[in-house]
């Protein structure tokens, strides 16, 4: 007697407006599994290879929901089969679902059907089937099987070998292909890759839309300026061979020679050069979670961000409904890749040069009707020069205007934040505002992280006003964001400032 056993993949179920924005982040980690389709509650749902799975009756549903499917295989036990909702909602995500936005919850989804030998009793486990080909792995393993390695070719080899450390995932930022770190970094694939570069336009037709495919490489912890300068370009070969550094002969950048390149995260538009910016999609759910700050923390209020970068987290503030966020940028690609976003998303947006006088610009910023026009200034200099910028457009601001009350300041920086505490005590409100610290901490020390942030940050303050010695700073929230290396996580502090206490 045999008993039927499925294999189930992981599929995602979110709200009607948050479809576009989910399946984009599934496209980006390459685990997209090609369809979305109405959730009805206690409704039959096909897999891809006939499983089908009753949804569950009890999803306190708030509005229409809809399911993504997923090409992740569920590792660990099924559901119970014998349950009347095999569908059981999963709590556990893999680490290539954990940081998608908006999701409510997973359904285990049926995809083929697979005979267990037995005599009608419940296995303990599934059988462990092997990874689905995803369109990278299968366009590598056509192409190898059609042109397997040859001594002739001075490779000593085989197509089972390299197959075994092919990659699966992939990131698609049109047109990039962006494979993971390491990816063909054996000698046996660069051999192989140097007597059979044709592999690479293969490859490069795996996924609609590339024109250019890349190994991604990671950026080393001395560079300020966050430049992906070991990026290893493949394809095509006229770029791979090209050292584009963008400046021209009297010293301007044409940023238009550049590969630039797209991607949208919470239905907000991104863009970059690839060569000569970093981007880092493991930070999605932390900018979703500034994108859903209170409305009345950050609706209408000012807000500053010493590490810009791209725009980041800038363009969640901006989309939350703040008044205007005022960056500081010091990699002219970065400021050209901020600047060009927020045209994607039409905003304004105006950028200071290194050394440009506020007053020469103030008018055209901040002038009777510009207030509220202008989303985005973005300093082009170093962040220590946050504070002095700060206090010279007070000085020209009307009295009426007053100060500058930053409601936020951001410090994404990693792996330490801590050389811009002190501007960011001196930027923030005072009677409210949150700064939030973004650090690198071993896993066993991010309470005590926290109580030293707190420490230092009061003793800031303190140093800056006499008045303000017992003043209240708490740490009111701990996000982890993602493991940066084993045991090492990347973590923000929100940490609030209050009024006096007494």
């Amino acid at each position: 007697m045999e008993t039927t056993r499925h294999r189930y993949r992981y599929a995602l179920v979110t709200q009607r407006e948050n479809v576009k924005a989910v399946k984009s982040a599934l496209q980006e980690k390459g685990v997209f599994g090609r369809s979305v389709q109405p959730l009805v509650v206690g409704g039959d749902v096909r897999g891809g290879d006939g499983g089908v799975v009753t949804t569950p009756k009890t999803t306190n549903d708030e509005g229409d929901r809809f399911l993504l499917h997923t090409t992740v295989l569920i590792r660990s036990p099924a559901p119970d089969e014998e349950s009347d909702e095999p569908s059981t909602v999963l709590a556990d995500l893999p680490p290539d679902l954990k940081d998608i936005p908006n999701v409510l919850y997973a359904l285990a989804i049926p995809v083929d059907s697979t005979s267990v030998p037995g005599n009608g009793s419940k296995p303990s486990s599934l059988l462990t089937p092997s990874e689905p080909a995803s369109p990278v792995y299968a366009a590598l393993s056509r192409y190898l099987h059609s042109h397997p390695p040859t001594s002739a070719g001075g490779i000593s080899t085989s197509v089972e070998e390299l197959l075994s450390t092919a990659p699966k995932r992939y990131s698609y930022y049109p047109p990039l292909l962006l494979l993971p770190t390491g990816t063909f970094a054996s000698e046996e694939w660069k051999a192989y890759i140097k007597h059979n570069p044709e592999i690479l336009e293969s490859l490069s037709k795996a996924v609609q839309g590339v024109t250019h495919v890349a190994v991604n490489a990671p950026i080393h912890v001395s560079s300020i300026v966050r430049s992906p300068d070991r990026l290893w370009k493949l394809y095509p070969p006229e770029w791979a061979l090209s050292k584009h550094s963008g400046v021209q002969d009297d010293g301007k950048i044409d940023f238009d020679e550049a590969l630039w390149v797209q991607t949208t995260q919470s239905s907000i538009p991104q863009t970059w050069p690839p060569e000569h910016v970093m981007f880092s999609r493991g930070n999605i759910t932390e900018k979703a979670r500034i994108l859903n700050l209170p409305k009345r923390d950050v609706a209408g209020k000012e807000v500053a961000d010493l590490y810009a970068g791209i725009g980041y987290f800038v363009f969640s503030y901006v989309k939350a409904g703040a008044k205007r966020v005022w960056a500081w940028e010091v990699n002219p690609w970065s400021v050209e890749s901020l600047k060009r976003g927020c045209a994607l998303n039409g905003w304004a947006c105006r950028v200071v040069g290194m050394g440009e006088k506020w007053m020469d610009v103030a008018e055209e910023i901040d002038g009777k009707g510009k207030e509220d026009e202008v989303k985005v200034v973005v300093f082009h200099e170093s962040n220590e020069k946050a504070v002095t910028r700060v206090r010279e457009i007070e000085e020209l601001r009307d009295k009426k205007e007053g100060l500058l009350k930053m409601a936020h300041v951001n410090l994404g920086y990693l792996p330490s934040s801590r050389m811009s505490w002190g501007s960011a005590v001196e930027l923030v409100d005072k009677l409210g505002g949150v700064v939030h610290v973004h650090e690198n901490v071993a896993e066993a020390g991010i309470e005590d992280k926290a109580e030293e942030v707190v420490m230092e940050m009061t003793r800031i303050w303190a140093e800056l006003d006499d008045e303000t010695r017992d003043c209240k700073v708490k740490c009111e929230k701990i996000v982890k964001v993602k493991t940066f290396a084993p045991g090492v996580w990347h973590v923000v502090y929100d940490v609030r400032f209050g009024e006096l206490e007494g």
